[in-house]
């Protein structure tokens, strides 16, 4: 009894052990087993051949568990990577048309509206090419934090590819989506200095539509709040536009930030 307590004893104090610090060295873990073996005088109470196979049980066990930790982590990241863009963390195109999908059964559901901007970084190619891909990756990485600190915790806010970003709201008053759209465009304009470079005042066009009133399903609405950007682009950038429900053209004056 006294022998299979100690060693109980020890196994709970590991187990206990790695829980805390999961990658705790096992050569220490098996040390607590061979020690286990020994009194508090130094008097072996166990015999040599019984404390190896304990330990060599032990040290499968441990091998095993930490393989399939290994495992589950990179199980984990290509997850995380299926659904979410590499540079900025935002979510990816393919996880945005799901979200679409999502808000569109849910308003729906209880016959709600959402709104989609269509957000495009303006003369990016020319920083990208001008200061080199170290300085475009940034901006665009700048660019997304900012416009995350703009929306709810509700809200979706990817990265379709390139300088291309997407924003649902949902939920949200259309007045209400405007002033989001405002913000943004102040955000994303904050000068940012990359390499003690000039500071860098980037600036974004931004298309809106509404469901319902402006496309049935995702596809129609990333469409037309991609038009009413690309008049926004026409107009000179930094401002946001919403694509026309009456003939599917644009017909409202951008509206700039002061």
């Amino acid at each position: 009894m006294t022998q299979q307590l100690r060693i109980l004893q020890s196994l709970w104090a590991m187990e206990r052990r790695r829980a805390d610090e999961p990658e705790w060295p096992l050569q220490t873990q098996l040390a607590m087993i061979r020690d286990a073996g020994f009194d508090g005088a130094g008097v072996r109470f166990i015999d040599r051949a019984f404390a190896t196979e304990v330990a060599g049980f032990l040290r499968e066990q441990m091998l095993a568990v930490q393989e399939a930790r290994r495992l589950r982590k990179s199980e984990e990241r290509v997850r995380y990577l299926a659904h979410h863009d590499t540079l900025t963390g935002l979510i990816n195109r393919h996880s945005i048309q799901l979200k679409l999908d999502q808000c569109v059964k849910a308003a729906e559901a209880d016959q709600s509206s959402f709104t989609v901007l269509f957000i495009d970084l303006d003369n990016f190619k020319h920083y990208n090419d001008s200061l080199g891909h170290a300085a475009g990756d940034r901006i665009l990485e700048v660019a997304a934090m900012r416009m995350q600190h703009q929306v709810r915790a509700q809200d979706v806010v990817g990265r379709l590819g390139g300088d291309e970003f997407i924003v649902i709201l949902p939920g949200l008053p259309e007045e209400e989506a405007f002033q989001v759209a405002m913000r943004i465009l102040r955000a994303v304009k904050e000068p940012l200095e990359i390499d003690h470079h000039t500071p860098v005042g980037i600036t974004a066009s931004i298309g809106l539509s509404r469901y319902p009133e402006d496309g049935a399903t995702g596809e129609a609405l990333v469409s037309r709040s991609d038009l009413a950007m690309y008049r926004v682009k026409r107009s000179g950038g930094n401002a946001f536009e919403v694509f026309s429900r009456a003939d599917n053209s644009n017909t409202l004056q951008p509206a700039r930030p002061n």
